[in-house]
């Protein structure tokens, strides 16, 4: 697949473009009603139109423009309005699913759906890792022992999804739009998982105002938000 990228104007957010079309979906919304692995998949043939995805799981240094534009309250393991300098380059966390989507619309667009994070983490073919079958040194989990999150590119491009996407496995877990009843689904594994909860159809669930030093976002946005 050739991945398409471009910037967005306001604030240099790279972000890739997925294609419309089929891809093999894991299992279904069962598995959201408790975070659990499971053990085998029922792959199913979904169909969705194109859209936008951030390439990388939000930065410090991303959140921390939309602080100083906004207001926003900063996460709560930063010094005011700024993330510890050795962190720029890695994932946001402690943030609620509130300020993801404050986030996400102050940058023109929206959380993705449970639906497109899958899709963008494991392409059209149904693959159980972005890059394929499991192989340590792809990803920042629970093996790798980074013990916390790691720089956004460190595992890039080996660890990359089909279309060039970046983290999602390892690093962070990820805020989806997606609800689960009274809670939000998240996607994606983060540092320190194991490898089967970094796997491309993994699905937990938290309620909204949670936040945790291993949860992060990605941003999304429409392909064609106007018709005609």
């Amino acid at each position: 697949m050739s991945p398409r990228s471009r910037r967005h104007a306001t604030i240099e957010m790279e972000r890739i473009l997925i294609p419309a079309g089929a891809y093999l979906a894991g299992p279904d919304d069962e598995a959201l009603k408790i975070p659990r692995f499971l053990e085998a998949q029922s792959l199913s043939r979904r169909e969705l139109p194109s859209f936008y995805i951030g390439k990388t799981p939000v930065t410090n240094a991303e959140y921390a423009d939309f602080v100083t534009a906004t207001g926003h309250e900063p996460p709560e393991h930063w010094s005011g309005p700024t993330p510890p300098q050795e962190l720029t380059d890695h994932p946001v966390v402690h943030v609620t699913w509130f300020d993801a989507t404050a986030f996400a619309a102050w940058a023109g667009g929206r959380l993705l759906t449970l639906e497109e994070w899958e899709k963008a983490a494991r392409g059209s073919d149904g693959r159980r890792f972005p890059w394929g079958e499991w192989a340590e040194g792809r990803c920042n989990s629970g093996v790798a022992g980074f013990g916390g999150t790691s720089a956004v590119a460190r595992f890039s491009p080996a660890g990359n999804s089909p279309y060039g996407c970046i983290d999602m496995a390892g690093n962070v877990q990820e805020w989806t739009g997606s609800e689960s009843g009274k809670y939000r689904v998240l996607r994606g594994g983060a540092f320190n998982h194991r490898a089967e909860i970094l796997q491309t159809f993994y699905a937990a669930r938290h309620v909204p105002t949670y936040h945790y030093a291993n949860i992060g976002f990605r941003v999304g946005w429409d392909a064609n938000p106007r018709a005609g």
